[in-house]
């Protein structure tokens, strides 16, 4: 009912494109179920066997750490480098920065000291 007053979206508008995804993979059709208390549909995408085709490629491992190599090196160099001219070096978005800053401040690879504005980046060797 609210999908025809424009509240919401269509309801099951990605269930086309899930199923078509799974089907140019040659992955399992997924399972399409009604369910009548409270009126739903359920989608269950088997996973079963596709540990090997979801994983991250040897690709992405091999840029993830040459982005993190150049990170580290271009900390040591210059402490104090903003997400944006980190970004700017590594040529990945901001987003991608802070994305593996993070990783590397859990993996103790760096840390920072002091605070956001005026601090710096410490490399833990």
């Amino acid at each position: 009912m609210f999908s025809f007053i424009g509240y919401v979206e269509r309801a099951g508008s990605g269930a086309d494109t899930i199923t078509k995804g799974w089907k140019e993979n040659n992955w399992p059709k997924p399972q399409i179920r009604e369910i009548y208390d409270p009126d739903r549909v359920e989608m269950v995408l088997s996973l079963h066997g596709l540990e090997g085709d979801l994983r991250k490629d040897d690709t992405t491992q091999k840029t993830t750490q040459k982005t993190r190599e150049v990170i580290l090196a271009a900390l040591e160099k210059s402490p104090d480098l903003t997400n944006k001219e980190l970004a700017d070096i590594c040529g990945i978005s901001i987003d991608g920065i802070k994305y593996q800053i993070k990783q590397m401040r859990s993996l103790g690879l760096i840390r920072r000291v002091g605070p956001d504005k005026g601090g710096h980046w410490e490399v833990i060797k």
